[in-house]
């Protein structure tokens, strides 16, 4: 019933209720039932958080989670596009609190909320992946090259 329009959500506690059931305790994020999707802090599935964003090396996925889930999947893309966009302002002389000053940018560009996408508290939305294509040719030459398909447990 949660796909009725909006008129009626006869069922969604349930649903909810299931949802939280299938989620294993030592997961540290939270999944949401609504159409709000995914909702959860990168850097939480990495082994090593005070890497992500600042090494140019791949991350390990936290113990007791595998590198198929999308979770880590979606961490690891946004380690690889933040160490891209650190390594273009470096080449640029720029830092990330001058390019939030740029009126140019996207709205919800504010330095604030970026910082916290490099370092992976913020999970990186599709709007700001384009964003940082647009500025950097690094994000354009990673995605170009990536292959983000892979193999998943959970389908």
């Amino acid at each position: 019933m949660l796909y009725n329009c909006g008129k009626s959500v006869r069922g969604y506690a349930q649903t909810r209720k299931t949802i939280s059931n299938s989620v294993p305790s030592d997961v540290p994020t939270s999944i949401s039932p609504t159409s709000g999707g995914f909702s959860f802090e990168p850097r939480k599935f990495v082994s090593t958080p005070k890497q992500f964003g600042k090494s140019s090396a791949d991350l390990l996925p936290l113990d007791g989670f595998s590198a198929s889930d999308p979770r880590f999947g979606a961490a690891q893309l946004q380690h690889r596009v933040a160490n891209k966009v650190r390594e273009g302002l470096l080449s640029q002389g720029s830092t990330l609190l001058e390019l939030s000053e740029r009126s140019s940018l996207s709205p919800g560009m504010k330095y604030d909320r970026l910082v916290r996408i490099q370092r992976g508290e913020t999970l990186m939305q599709l709007a700001d992946l384009i964003n940082w294509s647009a500025l950097f040719e690094g994000v354009r030459e990673l995605l170009a090259r990536e292959q983000f398909g892979f193999q998943s447990d959970h389908f």
